[in-house]
């Protein structure tokens, strides 16, 4: 419980240091490079200690493609933030949990009920935020 609420605390938190440096006149980009470099060592060091190294060839390309679209997708949510304020941009940046079981079920897994649920609740939650 202890580790979940830090966790949580930690998830706010960056969001609401990220609005407000945006509320301030940072411009996305920029604020997304810092957060990055910040981050690279406390996951490039412990990597290296366990033997982990960079990819290459095809595998280096797919997560090149796939560090692209993260890139713009976050860089999206940091525009929309920078609009609409904290609580619309997660309350539909959390949508993507709807997305997820909808791809499950497409994949044919089955979804728990309470996983269902939990992405109805979400959804409706961001349809009473859209409604204003």
């Amino acid at each position: 419980m202890l580790l979940a609420t830090a966790c949580a605390a930690s998830i706010a938190g960056y969001h609401l240091l990220y609005a407000r440096a945006l509320a301030q006149g940072a411009s996305p980009a920029p604020v997304f490079a810092v957060a990055l470099a910040v981050a690279l060592p406390a996951v490039l060091v412990p990597a290296r200690r366990r033997g982990l190294s960079l990819p290459g060839g095809r595998a280096a390309a797919r997560w090149g493609a796939a560090g692209l679209l993260c890139t713009a997708s976050f860089l999206l949510f940091l525009h929309g933030l920078a609009e609409s304020g904290a609580g619309v941009a997660l309350t539909l940046r959390n949508t993507a949990v709807v997305f997820a079981q909808l791809l499950a079920l497409a994949m044919g897994e089955r979804v728990p009920w309470r996983q269902a649920l939990g992405a109805a609740l979400v959804a409706a939650g961001a349809a009473a935020v859209a409604r204003g």
